[in-house]
């Protein structure tokens, strides 16, 4: 092959899936959150066809009902995307029904719908994004029907109830979340509102996709974050070097040479790649494929150490910062890089561990501080995963306020 054609070759490599073992999981994870939303929702029973029909007119529904939501979560460049994508590949995304059990039926189903919140996204930009969605499956309109500065946000949010009920939708599945601009959408409750309308009203399972950084879109306390997850929370994990995974993705990327003097796969080029990479998939396929750029256009025609750390301080220049923070274990400093614990400990949230004690140290306790406070840690204790040493950190301050029993347990003693 020419040069030019095997420069452009190596732009395969970031379009790679490389399945990891947590890719079962979360394919099961959606499967059974498709069929648990299903319950309830047969367009032919004259039940559900009066509940579409009071959705339509936004009337008031008096049932009490809730479709699950899962929240996926990871690191910038973890791959969440790429393997949500690729487990909704899985499933057929429209279904064209012409007949149910034995009956005439003519009728669209959406198995799912994929939307990408839009940077910086208002609570308007959000919802318009979830029809410019329906529009782009199914070729209709709701998008521009809808697109008129005097729309209401409530019509719109009633038009996403009654086309997402309508059509069936398995579930909405919402990528990259933490682009929601919390202010902009009218702050933190109206968001909340928005999501349990959909799942409250429209019984539409709801996935959601984002670092954790897209916590912030549920507020200052645990409970509300959790609320993101009652099907349950997915942390994508960063593979470990020399773990299954990392070795998994290591090696497929390696077989990415397009130079005409391909090195082997060393112990020495594996630390190297991780060291660089950190285990992203993101940042190693990205890695790599410049790596093969840089050495085909030089004329070396060789991929070594020497080449991928002069690639890597040429090519990375932004991203460098956050890569170093991950190796000196001190990713506080960035939103995308932390985990959900993480997020909670050093102050992602207004919820976290971090407020709590900052709360504590402040001037003179009242008794309406201390109650607060002790509101706080219960929540910690009721909603947050915490390891043992915040636990005890924990138990010191409720016993410093003067507090006793065990947080979490008080309100039952």
């Amino acid at each position: 092959m020419h040069a030019i054609e095997r420069r452009a070759a190596t732009e395969r490599l970031r379009r790679c899936v490389v399945p990891t073992s947590q890719y079962p999981e979360i394919y099961e994870a959606i499967y059974s959150t498709i069929l648990s939303g299903l319950v309830g929702r047969n367009p032919v029973d004259p039940r559900f066809v009066r509940w579409h029909s009071d959705l339509a007119r936004n009337a008031v529904i008096r049932e009490a009902t809730s479709s699950p939501t899962l929240l996926l979560t990871g690191l910038s460049g973890s791959g969440k995307s790429t393997l949500v994508e690729s487990v909704l590949s899985c499933f057929p995304q429209v279904i064209r029904h012409t007949r149910y059990s034995g009956e005439p039926l003519q009728r669209s189903q959406l198995v799912y719908l994929r939307v990408d919140v839009p940077p910086d996204a208002s609570r308007r930009a959000f919802c318009l994004s979830i029809l410019d969605a329906i529009d782009s499956a199914l070729d209709t309109n709701y998008g521009t029907q809808y697109r008129k500065p005097h729309t209401r946000l409530g019509d719109l949010e009633t038009a996403i109830c009654t086309a997402c009920t309508a059509y069936g939708v398995g579930i909405l599945v919402l990528d990259e979340l933490q682009n929601i601009n919390v202010q902009n959408a009218g702050g933190q409750e109206a968001l909340l509102n928005l999501f349990d309308t959909l799942t409250n009203r429209a019984r539409v399972p709801i996935m959601q996709v984002g670092t954790p950084a897209a916590l912030r879109v549920f507020g200052n306390r645990f409970r509300a974050a959790r609320r993101a997850g009652t099907a349950g929370v997915v942390e994508l994990e960063r593979p470990v070097h020399g773990s299954e995974d990392w070795q998994f993705l290591v090696e497929v990327a390696w077989r990415g040479q397009w130079v005409k003097n391909p090195t082997p796969l060393t112990k020495s080029l594996d630390k190297t790649l991780y060291t660089l990479s950190q285990g992203l998939p993101a940042v190693l396929y990205r890695l790599v494929a410049l790596a093969n750029h840089a050495a085909i256009s030089e004329g070396s025609e060789r991929i070594n150490a020497q080449c991928l750390k002069a690639v890597y301080r040429k090519q990375f220049g932004l991203m460098r910062p956050a890569l170093s923070a991950l190796r000196k274990g001190d990713q506080g400093r960035y939103e995308d890089l932390m985990s959900v614990g993480e997020w909670f400990d050093t102050g992602g949230s207004r919820g976290s561990l971090h407020q709590i004690f900052s709360r504590a140290n402040a001037a003179k306790l009242g008794a309406a501080e201390i109650t607060e406070l002790r509101r706080r840690i219960e929540d910690a204790f009721l909603e947050a995963n915490l390891n043992t040493q915040q636990k005890g950190r924990l138990r010191k301050l409720w016993r410093s306020l003067g507090l006793t029993g065990e947080p979490g347990l008080s309100d039952a003693q």
